[in-house]
């Protein structure tokens, strides 16, 4: 295999949050050094957050952010960092940066809530769980902070999708799953 093929290896296994071995971090590390990306860079420091060394990838996110302050992946790592240090308040800032810079994008916002829930703030969970819900009703990740919110003690969030509401995002999560003959127009 040659060192391409363990890198895409490497990497595949940190996008999916597993941890990596020590010869794997190297390589990473090594290949980071070399190419020096931004990508490579952030594959790093979440496969040091994997590993259970969030204090080293709460450094390299220090840095990227002096390199790329306005970057969404970075603003997202350096938050997961600090959230690994149970450091929620500091993570706040970063999530509320990455939402601004990125409205759509749902991960933001799911970690808002995920941040407020562990800070035992139950209304501003709710707030933004509404504001993702609406977005996006199926959202398994949100159904399951729902879920978090409900085991706590939290009021379920309403909503408010009619069934016109509901029929259209049905229509919409088919359409992007490619199963455009399961969707009758």
């Amino acid at each position: 295999m040659s060192t391409g093929d363990g890198l895409s290896k490497v990497r595949w296994k940190v996008e999916r949050g597993d941890r990596i071995s020590d010869d794997e971090l190297l390589l990473l590390e090594q290949a980071a050094r070399d190419a020096g990306s931004l990508s490579l860079r952030l594959t790093l420091a979440h496969a040091l957050v994997n590993n259970d060394a969030p204090r080293e990838a709460l450094e390299l996110a220090q840095a990227l952010a002096v390199e790329h302050p306005d970057e969404p992946n970075v603003l997202m790592l350096h938050a997961r960092a600090l959230v690994s240090l149970e450091r929620w308040s500091e993570a706040e800032p970063y999530l509320r940066r990455a939402v601004e810079l990125r409205p759509f994008d749902p991960e933001a916002l799911k970690a808002l809530a995920v941040t407020a829930l562990r800070r035992g703030e139950g209304a501003r969970a709710r707030a933004w769980m509404k504001e993702l819900l609406d977005r996006d009703p199926f959202d398994s990740e949100a159904q399951w902070i729902q879920a978090e919110l409900d085991a706590n003690g939290q009021a379920p969030v309403d909503v408010g999708v009619s069934l016109d509401g509901f029929t259209k995002a049905l229509v919409a999560r088919l359409d992007a799953r490619s199963t455009p003959h399961l969707v009758q127009r």
